[in-house]
């Protein structure tokens, strides 16, 4: 899409910003289900206290990448702010369309 359009459907800093950054929580979230389920079908679990183990080894696949991102980029990906909170900062710093 043209930033013109991007514009029409009403896709301001305020609004972008916490997308981007859910959607990549998304994409976070998503990694460690792929490598758990993965990790599942090699190791294939017997039980609750083994498919526990290999659901944290799915998690530090996901957590890793998210800390190499952040060292490389300098930027976080998980804040605790939330959509709401998030527009009424760039609100009150003057970050209002883009």
């Amino acid at each position: 899409m043209c930033r013109k359009c991007l514009n029409c459907l009403c896709f301001s800093r305020a609004f972008y910003v916490p997308l981007l950054q859910h959607t990549t929580e998304l994409v976070l979230n998503m990694l460690a289900e792929v490598s758990t389920t993965d990790l599942s079908k090699e190791n294939n679990p017997s039980g609750m206290i083994e498919s526990a183990k290999i659901a944290k080894r799915g998690g530090s696949v996901a957590r890793a990448a998210r800390e190499q991102y952040e060292s490389q980029s300098g930027k976080k990906i998980v804040t605790p702010l939330n959509a709401k909170n998030l527009k009424a900062l760039n609100d009150n710093n003057g970050g209002g369309e883009s």
